[in-house]
């Protein structure tokens, strides 16, 4: 649903289904894609610190998120 929202431009519902609070990383706290795909929302709505956390947290879990 995050990715979804995300790529229909609706980064507020992105990062709200790719929080804590919702099922992504909850069910996968210890997975990357689910913190850099909320790290490309915060990016979208301009709050670069938390984008800059979230992919941190990506590149920590997945070395493979050189994206980030």
């Amino acid at each position: 649903l995050g990715v979804c929202r995300l790529r229909a431009d609706d980064q507020s519902s992105a990062v709200a289904a790719l929080t804590a609070l919702a099922a992504c990383v909850a069910l996968a706290p210890d997975g990357g894609w689910c913190h850099y795909n909320r790290g490309l929302a915060y990016t979208a709505l301009n709050q670069p610190d938390r984008a800059k956390a979230d992919f941190d947290r990506a590149i920590e879990l997945d070395g493979g998120f050189g994206a980030a």
